[in-house]
């Protein structure tokens, strides 16, 4: 496996470095891109999505669920209000996140746009579930900082997505 991914980087450096820039910018535009190419537009996306959730987050952690000053508010409180902020942040850069993907990385057609959606939804929502279970429970459990657990929650729902939506959800 790790080979496999090895060669696969080698030949998406090869294909830019053999290229001038407008072909390489066409690839990396094109739904039929490189694997390699993929992953890194689905990072670009991912990491802009990533961006509106936790943006959304701390604008709600600050202002309507005080979750952000670790100092002054208790850990309970602090723990569900960090459930609710991720709660409401969740449809924003869900709905960003399947924008970006459709426009820009997968190719659409293995199942109606509808279906698609939900589907993009669920894996969404899974990964999701798994990041908003793990970051609060940290807090309870060891009193660690909201940052850190929002970090764990970001790193825990980021590891399920790709694979999901390139092998469930999209056609490439």
């Amino acid at each position: 496996m790790s080979r496999r991914i090895i060669a696969l980087v080698r030949q998406g450096y090869g294909f830019v470095r053999d290229h001038d820039f407008a072909t390489v910018l066409a690839a990396i535009n094109s739904k039929d891109a490189h694997p390699t190419v993929q992953f890194a537009k689905y990072s670009v996306c991912g990491t802009a999505a990533t961006a509106v959730q936790v943006g959304t987050f701390y604008l709600l952690a600050y202002t309507l669920f005080p979750a952000a000053l670790d100092r002054g508010v208790a850990d309970d409180i602090r723990r569900n209000n960090a459930v609710y902020a991720n709660l409401a942040a969740f449809p924003v850069s869900n709905t960003f996140a399947y924008l970006t993907n459709v426009f820009w990385v997968f190719t659409g057609g293995r199942h109606d746009r509808l279906k698609e959606l939900f589907l993009f939804t669920f894996v969404s929502g899974i990964s999701f579930g798994v990041g908003l279970v793990a970051g609060p429970q940290l807090i309870q459990w060891f009193g660690i900082s909201t940052h850190l657990a929002q970090a764990s929650f970001v790193i825990a729902s980021a590891l399920v997505n790709f694979l999901a939506r390139k092998f469930l959800v999209f056609k490439k």
